[in-house]
């Protein structure tokens, strides 16, 4: 008979922690406004429908030093980020390359394309709700954060991107800006504007020539 109260004592104890458990994660969850299925599939619907975007941006280092530049996607795997002002130096992801011309030193580097920006912002299919977390995924004063890590990125190569926080506007939904954390805790925040989807990119706008022996044909 005690044998008997006593295992019902535990199994009630069991049965109230759990209920306890669920009711705080249910609590921070709606304090924290964690997101739910419904903006996963919003977000989902939105990033699958690009195939193409043309978008001015700004861009602040942690200094607090801003550049402005222009941004190129074509999926899948194809982005470029150009900077007039830094003697039209660039970014360009290609799908297999990054290659990166320092217009000031008149540098080229070509690392290959792995990591958050190239493996996410140029996919052609994406499904969000795989890349992160529920935790990772805060809605909150007319904004949804994804938080995306770089897990398989290397490490040991100097400025790899450690994690990347896409911020969606929702009403409509849109893409508002990158927050971006490098090695040695280095924050850069891009910010879009006058974006334009699904426009006719060509093939050209993607093709790599060295400005050091096309001086002529920068466009």
């Amino acid at each position: 008979m005690r044998a008997s109260i006593l295992k019902t004592k535990i199994i009630t104890k069991y049965i109230l922690t759990f209920i306890l458990s669920l009711y705080i994660s249910v609590a921070l969850a709606l304090a924290e406004g964690v997101c739910g299925e419904d903006t996963f599939k919003a977000i989902n619907t939105y990033l699958n429908s690009i195939r193409t975007m043309v978008a001015s941006f700004d861009q602040v280092n942690r200094e607090g030093e801003l550049q402005k530049g222009i941004f190129y996607l074509s999926k899948p795997g194809h982005l470029k980020w150009e900077y007039p002002q830094l003697h039209n130096s660039m970014l360009l992801v290609d799908g297999k390359t990054i290659i990166y011309y320092d217009g000031e030193l008149e540098e080229v580097t070509n690392v290959p394309a792995h990591g958050i920006m190239a493996s996410l912002l140029g996919e052609s299919a994406i499904d969000v709700r795989k890349r992160v977390g529920p935790r990772n995924c805060i809605k909150s004063n007319g904004e949804v954060r994804l938080l995306f890590s770089d897990i398989g990125s290397d490490p040991s190569r100097e400025n790899a991107i450690q994690s990347m926080t896409i911020v969606f506007k929702t009403s409509p939904l849109l893409i508002d800006r990158l927050l971006i954390l490098e090695e040695e805790q280095i924050k850069t925040e891009i910010r879009f504007r006058d974006i334009k989807y699904n426009v006719i990119l060509p093939e050209r706008v993607f093709i790599f020539k060295d400005p050091r022996f096309f001086n002529n044909e920068l466009d």
